[in-house]
């Protein structure tokens, strides 16, 4: 019998803020100018494969309160495919590296 490894868990939350790009929620005219996200992450059947992927929300509080209803802004388009190198994990922490570069390249504020 085989026994299950079970690692710590780790946020995966990151707060955007807009910057040079705009937040907008979809289907409606309205632009916000800050957002509380949750970065999901699958890997591949390679092992060195990662797609990545935001889940947005209003504040942390509205995702507390219903995680499963996230609000659905352009973000949520926002997909990463990396494939990692020797030297990179699959983590939770690389997760949140490749996303947090996307947007900043895409004019977002990250914390």
């Amino acid at each position: 019998m085989s026994k299950k490894i079970v690692l710590p868990f780790t946020e995966n939350e990151l707060f955007v803020t807009a910057d040079k790009s705009k937040i907008f929620i979809e289907g409606t005219p309205i632009n916000i100018d800050f957002c509380y996200c949750r970065v999901e992450f699958l890997v591949r059947h390679t092992g060195r494969e990662m797609d990545i992927a935001l889940f947005t929300f209003f504040d942390k509080s509205a995702y507390e309160k219903s995680p499963n209803t996230p609000l659905v802004t352009n973000l949520n388009k926002f997909m990463v495919r990396v494939e990692l190198d020797d030297s990179q994990q699959l983590c939770v922490q690389t997760a949140l590296h490749f996303m947090k570069d996307k947007l900043i390249q895409d004019g977002y504020k990250v914390e």
